[in-house]
């Protein structure tokens, strides 16, 4: 198996490294072409152009086929007879192949790793192969990246060529360094890791030279120093100016932040040699030029420290009695490793922060053995550094591939003290080191960030350059030509990157690309480099916008080469289309995703040339496909790249607008509905055939589930509710731009979605009526079995009635009516009240032949059932009237939980609770009929006592604890009529007498002023036993005479007549008012009876006005009603009580009607009755007596 990768992989890499040879002769402006109309083909036949004129090789696209994890696979191809290609690629293999067996050791790392992955990838393709039309193809995630930066890394054959005798130069800088630096001899480490970098050079060479080191340890050196002038010094004298002496020292590193003065040192023993300047009378800008001489053994942890005194001696005046000491002014200090060989004049400023003030010196180190040429000592650094680097990456089998970069500290310590040696300052050292690690990562590559870190580094430290002398510049050009040989490098990986990157499928390689990316950031930092860049080149934004837009004509040229020519049909052109659409879109995804963010992190807008160039390629060779032969014949296959098309125009939004009003030009893919027109129709027509063909299987493989409450339906109904929703997503996706053409399709989906349920209801309702007709779900008395599938049929219709019910929510209209309606019309018509109009139709005609289809069975099962219930009230009503009412309405109540509690357990909630509705209704229905049969006489009583309970009990029953009916709906109008005739027929006649006396008080409370007012007042005097009423006056009475005007008179009672027989024995009425209809009575009336009789419920005051006819009986004109409880009680203090009320005639109620009922074989009844006829009025007026008709009189 590793033999077959092994050559797999190294046909991938040739052709890798031979698209990225010919895509780096590309001119700049080859993004510039207009992919959208020339396609692929032309574009490739631009690049062998481009070749042709710069004397290079064709570009051959090899055939190529897509591999089981749709990646191109090469295929094996005899070696081409031309010459340029067969020494080309004899050059490759051969630099090639010093680098394969370490690449292939690699691999089968990788492979071991991922084993487990790889083959779950290719299990899962197996898998994908099976489905025809997949919306987006899936790619295996496999590692394989770097593959053209290792191609690209054979410029160089090796890494390390120092001879022996530079080797064993080397080594002996390497030691004099350690002798003459007192901490690394403190260090025994270091003398160890010198011995183990050298470890090439024999041993007892190594010994000579550490010898010879070790002798030359001790030599002193001089360090000549000038002290030229001092400016801007701060004065110390009141006359404003100093007399200005300066005192030098050599101070040891440890010792250089002792507050102590020079001479101080001195006298503790921790300064050897001082020297001291003249002093410079009254100036504050004091000139020397005085030279003195120090001997030094250390340079590197020593520093010369210079300060200045103002002299108190010779003072003129008071002051030399006052100052007695010299005062300090300030001090300045130098590392003496910073001196360069050839000495340096330096400006120091004093350390102080109130202090201004400067002193210019020059220095040089006489005898120094690093006082070499600069050029020399750069080299000798080098040369370490290369001898340590080879050592720390190098190990048994070779050097590190993809080296971290870490040296120990013991070769930083070296480095330190050897730069310090060799006066090598920091930006020259990281010139050096970043010159080495180049060289290294071309051959055996590097962690991309450690020379990252040199570049910053070279940032920070490169203004030191300009104050270089010229002779010292040498190194600079060679620091320039590595910057740039850097940029160019990553440059054109950037312009390959997709290919370089392996398309970006692992961490490894986003995070590789986050590293070249940050690394080509801090290049263009460095001021350096810009100078000598091009101007054009000097935006990084810019530089980086044309490689991406070159990257993506070179992967997708590469990706698509095959699938453009020899397609034997419109079919295969349309697959290889997909495959295209489909790997396009994976990469919109990845690039916004993921490399979107890390190039935006540099300030890079990466997504909109990425993007701009992808559409322009893909919209060129789409369009060109799908318009050269139209056919419905492919719908689905056109469908799906339809929506993966639709996929990536909706990353258009994430494009800057800004970078399209550069490139001058819009996205022309944002168009691609227009390469469709033609495809529509076939579209809906496979959708429509699919359906169809889904819906029979589903109905052939029908089986029967349950629900949450263990209803049984069947899964053909589950199955089209998936359906309904997939056609809604559908539409959904579908998002058609043209209002008009869209609203075409919407009626096209909708009636789709009729048809579907339709179909299915017949085929499911078919199956019934069969059975129904052979008598499969009747009995032998011609009763209705209540079966498993009588109710699965049921609830499968009930399901997909829903669904259908649920249209308009699902589909969103409301949004896309408001969608339809941006576009005004010619005729004024919205649009969208057209398609709510045609979708209305289309749903009602539907719904209703579901429903038609379904109703035959519903409609049996309620007529089967309802008989059989109702049957049970008769015999109820004939039970024995001292029988137990519950055991008498138990058999009904079995029967009902019997057979329609079957229901409740098979069908659906709402279709059961249907079913429960219509049986209520009957049952009310027939408790009605039996009511209206019962006599009302106190002998029936006990008949509405059982009809009430029955009533009562079911209405529990059906209700269920709130599990059942609805209250709302068991409280029908019937229902409730039936509740109030039971409730007074169950009582007794004075109850019902006194029911109605309460309803007259109610409708007192609530009468107007419509026929006029009485004005009275009352009370009950109790030692008396007398009810006191007097009768004031009367306004605006109806005028019941010819003319105008009535005589009216008023008469009072007490009510109930059984409660107050006593006070009722004759007739109390007042005197007769003639020709008024504003009478003034003043009269009162006195009613004897008990004050326990007015307390009694339903006790109540009646005052009836009357019109006093000398011919027939007196006319009603009103009555006025009061609750007895109201009237005051005589006690001290307490006055009658005012009322004024308006006259009302009464209506008859429920107690009033029952009352009716009982008239014929109930006398207190027929009493009643009789009594309140007298205060019914006829609706006749002053023109209404019969006998004023026949007198005429006016």
């Amino acid at each position: 198996m590793l033999c077959h990768l092994n050559s797999a992989l190294q046909q991938e890499e040739a052709e890798l490294y031979k698209c990225i040879d010919y895509t780096k002769t590309l001119p700049v402006d080859f993004r510039h072409i207009k992919m959208s109309s020339i396609g692929f083909h032309s574009a490739v036949e631009f690049i062998n152009k481009h070749r042709s004129r710069s004397t290079s090789p064709a570009v051959s696209i090899p055939d190529q086929k897509h591999n089981e994890e749709g990646e191109i696979r090469p295929e094996t191809h005899e070696e081409d007879t031309s010459g340029n290609n067969t020494s080309r690629k004899r050059d490759t293999f051969t630099k090639f192949h010093a680098s394969k067996k370490r690449r292939l050791s690699q691999t089968q790392l990788d492979l071991k790793k991922h084993k487990d992955r790889i083959q779950k990838v290719k299990s899962q393709n197996l898998l994908l192969d099976t489905e025809k039309h997949k919306l987006q193809m899936v790619v295996p995630e496999l590692e394989c990246l770097g593959r053209c930066d290792e191609l690209e890394s054979i410029e160089l054959s090796s890494f390390h060529e120092l001879t022996n005798d530079i080797v064993q130069d080397v080594c002996s800088s390497a030691l004099r360094v350690y002798y003459d630096s007192k901490s690394l001899r403190d260090n025994k480490t270091v003398s160890d890791y010198i011995e183990k970098v050298f470890s090439s050079v024999p041993r007892h060479v190594f010994d000579l030279l550490d010898k010879q080191s070790k002798e030359k340890k001790d030599k002193a050196h001089v360090l000549k120093c000038t002290v030229l002038r001092a400016n801007n010094l701060p004065a110390k004298q009141y006359t404003g100016t100093g007399d200005v002496y300066c005192i030098a020292g050599v101070v040891e590193k440890k010792n250089i932040n002792s507050r102590a003065s020079i001479r101080k040192l001195k006298e503790e023993g921790l300064v050897n040699q001082t020297w001291q300047s003249t002093v410079k009378l009254k100036t504050l800008d004091p000139d020397w030029k005085e030279s003195f001489e120090i001997s030094i053994t250390d340079s590197h942890h020593h520093y010369l420290v210079i300060e200045l005194w103002d002299c108190q001696k010779d003072q003129e005046g008071l002051a030399k009695f006052f100052h007695k000491e010299d005062h300090f002014i300030g001090r300045c200090t130098y590392l003496l490793h910073d001196i360069p060989a050839n000495g340096e004049e330096k400006t120091l400023e004093l350390m102080s922060k109130r202090l201004s003030g400067t002193v210019t010196i020059f220095l040089k180190i006489i005898g120094k053995t690093g006082d070499k040429d600069s050029q020399e000592m750069y080299l000798t650094h080098k040369q370490l550094l290369e001898c340590i680097i080879s050592s720390e990456s190098k190990t048994d089998e070779g050097h590190v591939a993809h080296w971290n970069c870490q040296l120990p500290p013991e070769a930083e310590k070296l480095l330190v003290q050897h730069g310090l040696l060799h006066h090598i300052p920091p930006l020259q050292h990281a010139a050096i080191r970043l010159n080495i690690l180049w060289k290294y990562h071309r051959v055996y590559r590097i962690e991309v960030n450690a020379l990252n870190e040199l570049l910053r580094m070279i940032r920070d430290h490169e203004s030191g350059v300009h104050h270089s002398n010229e002779s010292r510049l040498f190194w600079i050009h060679q620091l320039l030509k590595d910057l740039e040989e850097i940029r160019n490098h990553i440059i054109n990986i950037m312009k390959s990157h997709l290919l370089f990157f392996n398309n970006f499928r692992t961490f490894k390689s986003i995070s590789l690309l986050k590293d070249y990316l940050l690394l080509l950031h801090s290049l263009y930092q460095i001021k350096l480099i810009k100078v000598h860049l091009p101007k054009e080149e000097h935006d990084l934004k810019d530089v980086l916008t044309n490689a991406i837009q070159m990257a993506v004509p070179h992967w997708m040229i590469l990706f698509t080469a095959n699938k453009k020519h020899n397609h034997t049909s419109l079919e295969s052109s349309l697959t290889d289309l997909k495959e295209i659409c489909a790997h396009c879109l994976r990469q919109c995804e990845r690039a916004f995703e993921t490399v979107h963010p890390i190039f935006n992190g540099i300030g890079v807008d990466y997504f909109s040339p990425f993007y701009f160039s992808l559409q322009k390629i893909l919209s060129g060779d789409a369009e060109s496909r799908l318009k050269e032969n139209v056919s419905s014949d492919t719908g689905l296959l056109t469908y799906v790249i339809y929506r993966t098309l639709q996929r990536i125009v909706n990353y258009s939004d994430q494009v800057n607008p800004v970078f399209l009003k550069k490139q001058k030009s819009s996205l022309s893919i944002t168009k691609f509905h227009d390469w469709f027109e033609g495809y529509v129709s076939g579209w809906f027509h496979a959708a429509r055939v699919s359906l169809k063909g889904r819906m029979d299987r589903i109905i052939q493989l029908d089986t029967v589930v349950e629900t949450i409450d263990k209803a049984p339906f069947s899964s053909s109904a589950v199955d089209t509710h998936a359906i309904f929703l997939q056609i809604v997503s559908y539409w959904k996706e579908f998002n058609w731009p043209d209002r008009g053409q869209s609203l075409a399709c919407l009626i096209t989906v909708v009636e789709s979605l009729c048809e579907l349920i339709t179909y299915y209801t017949q085929r499911i309702i078919s199956k019934v009526k069969e059975k129904l007709d052979t008598g499969t779900f009747t009995d032998h008395d011609g009763g209705i079995i209540i079966t498993n599938q009588l109710c699965v049929a049921l609830n499968n219709v009930h399901h997909v009635s829903f669904v259908l019910k649920s249209v308009r929510d699902e589909l969103d209209l409301e949004r896309y009516y408001k969608w339809l309606d941006e576009e005004k019309q010619q005729d004024g018509l919205p649009l969208s009240e057209r398609a709510d109009n045609m979708i209305t139709d289309l749903l009602k005609v539907a719904i209703e032949e579901m429903w038609n289809n379904i109703d035959h069975i519903i409609i049996l099962l309620k007529t089967k059932l309802s008989p059989s219930v109702t049957g049970f009230i008769p015999k109820i009503l004939r039970a024995p009237l001292n029988a137990d009412p519950d055991q008498v309405i138990e058999p009904l109540i079995e029967y009902i939980t019997d057979s329609v509690g079957k229901l409740g357990e098979l069908l659906l909630a709402p279709m059961f609770l249907d079913i429960l509705h219509h049986l209520w209704i009957n049952i009310v229905e027939s408790l009605f009929h039996s009511y209206d049969k019962i006599q009302h006489t106190s002998e029936t009583r006990p008949l509405h006592i059982r009809l009430s309970f029955v009533l009562i009990h079911l209405s529990d029953f059906f209700e269920a604890d709130g599990k059942g009916l609805n209250k709302r709906i068991i409280e029908s109008e019937q229902y409730l009529a039936l509740k109030n005739s039971l409730f007074y027929a169950v009582q007794s006649t004075e109850d019902i007498i006194k029911t109605f006396c309460s309803d007259l008080v109610r409708q007192q409370i609530s009468s107007k002023n419509e026929f006029g007012h009485l004005h009275i007042s009352h009370i009950y005097h109790q030692t008396e036993g007398v009810l006191s009423v007097e009768i004031l006056m009367a306004e605006n009475l109806p005028a019941l005479d010819r003319n105008g005007k009535s005589d009216p008179f008023v008469q009072v009672l007490l009510l109930p007549p059984f409660v107050f027989s006593e006070a009722n024995k004759r007739i109390h009425k007042t005197e007769t008012q003639k020709e008024t209809l504003n009478p003034f009575f003043n009269e009162t009336i006195n009613l004897t009876t008990n004050l326990g009789s007015l307390l009694k419920d339903g006790s109540i005051l009646v005052l009836a006005v009357f019109d006093h006819d000398t011919f027939g009986r007196n006319d009603f004109a009103g009555l006025c009603a009061l609750s007895c409880e109201t009237i005051p009680v005589d006690h001290k203090g307490i006055e009658p009580k005012m009322e004024h009320l308006y006259l009302f005639h009464y209506e008859k109620t429920e107690a009033y009607k029952e009352l009716e009922l009982r008239h014929n074989a109930d006398s207190l009844a027929h009493d009643f009755l009789k009594l309140m006829k007298k205060f019914a009025y006829d609706g006749q007026t002053h023109t209404g007596h019969p006998f004023h008709r026949l007198l005429h009189i006016h």
